[in-house]
């Protein structure tokens, strides 16, 4: 295949991801303030504040925005938190709605643009933190986009990469496959990795695995039961926080499950 070729086809796939996700940034109604993003956003919160004990004036780099779009916000929490915060997403759509919807209060204005994990358009050891939180199983480029984080992340930095787990014990992987098949999942290409697989990937790049955690432990279809109820039939999400209750519990209680949620994450230094 020639340069020009090559080019064209990246130029293509680009095209066609991009076009996937702002019809699907169109089509999905956002769900902050859902029970199960609530526990999610916890969960996330304890893990920074876990590993940037003080994100103060720190460089901070986000690679997708889609959770401030629909889901847990979580660059809101980190910019109130001192940290001089960057989010990338590859949808206007999804940029456009941040912009819109960033609140404007002591916290500094984040820098929101339009770019691609696999090509950011930053210097090398730009960076102090970086987080990336389901987003580069979404392409078939992985090690590139992990290439990337590694390049613009400073010496002594840290990121936080969360990618599914295919031994999700709640068989979530699974339940992907099946409403791919049926034409009904929302989020359109989508890998998992085993914890020894994707542990080796980082390795190549140069990355220190400094700890190993997770999120989202819970069953997939509570999740999604949880988000049609909080959409469809509001009057039942007390149901929903009763039945997501006991894996609150033994998330919060037991190494074994802090280890072993939906979105399996490594905390990675350069």
């Amino acid at each position: 295949m020639s340069i020009k070729d090559k080019t064209r086809k990246e130029a293509s796939a680009f095209e066609d991801i991009n076009d996937f996700w702002e019809r699907t940034a169109r089509k999905v109604r956002a769900y902050h303030d859902a029970p199960s993003t609530e526990i999610y956003l916890n969960q996330e919160k304890a893990l920074i504040a876990e590993f940037f004990p003080s994100l103060e004036n720190l460089l901070f780099l986000k690679t997708d925005l889609w959770n401030e779009a629909k889901n847990t916000r979580i660059l809101w929490w980190v910019s109130s938190r001192g940290a001089k915060v960057v989010g990338i997403d590859l949808s206007q759509e999804v940029w456009a709605e941040v912009r819109a919807k960033w609140p404007h209060n002591d916290a500094p204005e984040p820098w929101l643009m339009m770019a691609d994990v696999r090509c950011l358009p930053y210097l090398d050891n730009t960076f102090d933190g970086i987080y990336s939180m389901g987003t580069i199983e979404h392409f078939p480029e992985t090690d590139q986009a992990l290439a990337e984080i590694y390049r613009v992340l400073k010496p002594g930095g840290r990121a936080i990469i969360g990618i599914p787990n295919r031994h999700d014990l709640f068989l979530r992987p699974l339940q992907v496959f099946f409403l791919k098949q049926l034409g009904l999942y929302a989020f359109g290409y989508e890998k998992s990795f085993s914890r020894s697989t994707f542990s080796q990937m980082v390795k190549r790049h140069g990355f220190k695995i400094i700890a190993e955690r997770s999120l989202l432990f819970m069953p997939g279809f509570l999740r999604m039961l949880d988000l049609f109820c909080y959409h469809r039939v509001p009057a039942l999400l007390p149901l929903t926080q009763l039945l997501l209750k006991p894996f609150v519990f033994l998330y919060n209680r037991v190494e074994f499950f802090r280890r072993r949620g939906y979105l399996l994450t490594l905390i990675l230094e350069k």
